[in-house]
């Protein structure tokens, strides 16, 4: 058999990418011990004495970088303590220069006020050390602020890869133990599937959504206050503004991780429990979803098995990760295997895999093949929902002719009806006799994904507006008004764009198009076939069309983007069956 799954490329990857982290590690663990000195010296001094002194120098140095300037403030003053007189030169609890606010040059304009008048200023005076003083002793949080992006960012980083190393390194000695038990299993070398009993990723994804929230907005929004404030000081730059957008998708991302952190606290942890390891390929991927409290769904358990490309391109800086569903399949479970028991939940789940599909394939850490099992539920609230990535293979049980027997299934499984399946996804079907099926595709005919689509195009129009407003180099409006159009064009089409099939023994007339497009006829000799076909993939969804071939090998799309691959093909049956003058069922 041949290998097909890889976990890595041995400890000496990972012990680099622990030495790689450590100078991560070590500049947010200088900047923690910075902060928190910081915070001790301010506490200390909060309990200095305050004193008259005298300003006799004031001085502003500049610093000036290749793409900044940072000030630093310093003072030479006099005052007396307990009889004595002291000399100080300390102003602030920090003793370098920065830019951070203007911090450092309102300090310098009060000193020479203070120097010019010869009035007395003051001091804060260590009663058990006489010699050390302070003019300000004011905590900065602009600069905690500052220093905590360090902390957040290079320490996450960091500790991140040194700890994510040792567990790399842990789980690739569990995985070779696993593969020199199995050698001709390999399903059985992840320690995640060798048991059959599968893990939900939300966990998993409930971390990474408040690792990468926290580390965006810690490092954007510090950024993002200094940079505005500048932009908005006489005679600036206020294409800076544009800053704004990322704070603005910093929200997005915090929303998307209380969300997450809601669902864990809500439901726990989920897990999938394989009666057969491992999927087949020309086979069967079955089991049960379990999950350890009650899940009461609005309108069902929908339950998703997809095929996924996973390819990287790239390198550093620009590199990227899609991911296209190559196969899907989904249905929908209206009932559970223990409704009478109100602490747990149990989904049965069972799909037939063609045998021309792939089989889970890491060999290639930028061109993988997965299989990943999600189901949903809507309910009062934080919604149900959980992924399991799931080994599916070929093995000695694949068979090209294999068809999944339904019928254990069949209590449990959402009761088919091809009118009111239509009527959930938008779509309006009117039988027209018992031989004939008028179907309706209204404009918009997916609201959700039109409102999501032109609120990018909203956002999208600010950055155009933006910068030409603040006059950004020209190339830029340029590449941005393409994309625009292409965009409106888009959305244009997802709001007006309507079709109306009608199918009746031996003919079909069909208008697809904007404001309901043109009149067509065709008689049943003319066409060739009428069939199902993948759209458009927007993240994890499929989105399907009607496709009808005429003898004369011309295509026309009747419909597309149907939300459901069995919506569509109960629609394609229906139109089928009308034109060859067949009874419809359950019309």
């Amino acid at each position: 058999m041949a290998i097909r799954v890889s976990f890595g490329s041995g400890k000496g990857s990972a012990g680099c990418l622990a030495l790689f982290g450590l100078p991560f590690a070590g500049v947010g663990v200088v900047m923690a011990w910075v902060m928190l000195s910081t915070v001790v010296t301010w506490q200390s001094m909060r309990s200095w004495v305050e004193v008259p002194a005298k300003i006799e120098a004031a001085e502003l140095e500049e610093d000036s970088g290749s793409d900044s300037t940072t000030y630093r403030c310093t003072a030479r003053y006099s005052y007396e303590y307990g009889g004595r007189g002291f000399i100080g030169t300390r102003v602030a609890i920090g003793s370098g220069s920065d830019n951070i606010g203007s911090y450092q040059q309102d300090v310098y304009s009060k000193l020479v006020q203070y120097r010019d008048s010869g009035q007395d200023f003051r001091c804060f005076v260590n009663p058990n050390e006489p010699s050390e003083a302070i003019l300000f002793r004011d905590l900065r949080w602009g600069m905690l602020l500052f220093h905590s992006v360090f902390v957040v960012a290079f320490g996450g980083v960091g500790w991140g890869l040194i700890f994510g190393a040792f567990w790399s390194m842990r789980r690739m000695r569990e995985s070779n133990r696993l593969r020199n038990e199995h050698p001709e299993s390999p399903w059985q070398w992840n320690p995640d599937w060798a048991t059959g009993v599968i893990r939900s990723q939300n966990m998993t994804q409930m971390v990474a959504a408040v690792a990468f929230a926290t580390l965006w907005n810690v490092i954007t929004v510090p950024i993002s206050v200094i940079v505005v404030s500048q932009a908005l000081e006489p005679n600036s730059e206020r294409a800076a503004l544009l800053v704004l957008i990322f704070p603005a998708v910093g929200l997005g991302l915090a929303y998307w991780a209380i969300y997450t952190v809601l669902q864990w606290r809500k439901y726990g942890s989920s897990i999938f429990r394989m009666a057969e390891n491992p999927g087949v390929i020309g086979g069967k991927l079955s089991g049960v979803v379990e999950v350890g409290r009650k899940v009461r769904p609005d309108d069902g358990f929908h339950v998703t098995l997809n095929c996924i490309n996973r390819v990287t391109t790239g390198s550093g800086k620009n590199r990227s990760t899609r991911e296209h569903i190559l196969w899907q399949n989904d249905r929908v479970m209206a009932r559970e295997l223990t409704e009478r028991d109100p602490t747990r939940t149990s989904i049965p789940v069972a799909f037939g895999i063609p045998y021309t599909c792939r089989e889970t394939d890491g060999s290639d850490s930028d061109n993988q093949i997965l299989w990943r099992l999600e189901v949903k539920a809507a309910t009062p609230g934080v919604d149900y929902g959980v992924r399991f990535e799931v080994p599916v293979f070929k093995t000695k049980a694949s068979r090209s002719d294999f068809v999944l027997d339904e019928k254990p299934l069949e209590p449990y499984l959402a009761e088919a009806d091809p009118v009111r399946d239509a009527q959930s996804l938008g779509l309006r079907v009117t039988p027209l006799g018992s031989d004939g099926v008028r179907i309706e595709v209204p404009a918009p005919r997916n609201v959700k994904l039109a409102l999501g689509t032109s609120l990018f195009l909203v956002i999208w129009t600010g950055v155009l507006v933006a910068l030409v407003e603040f006059g950004a180099p020209r190339v830029f409006p340029i590449i941005v008004g393409i994309i625009e159009f292409f965009l409106f064009w888009h959305v244009l089409d997802l709001w007006v764009a309507s079709s109306r099939i009608e199918a009746r023994a031996g003919t079909l007339e069909f208008a697809s198009g904007w404001f309901g497009g043109k009149l067509q006829a065709l008689t049943a000799n003319e066409i060739a076939s009428i069939e199902p076909a993948q759209d458009v993939q927007v993240g994890d969804k499929i989105y399907y069309s009607i496709k009808l071939t005429t003898s004369a090998r011309k295509t026309f799309v009747l419909a597309k983007r149907i939300g459901g691959m069995h919506e569509t093909q109960a629609l394609v049956d229906m139109l089928n069956k009308a034109v060859r003058g067949d009874q419809i069922a359950n019309s």
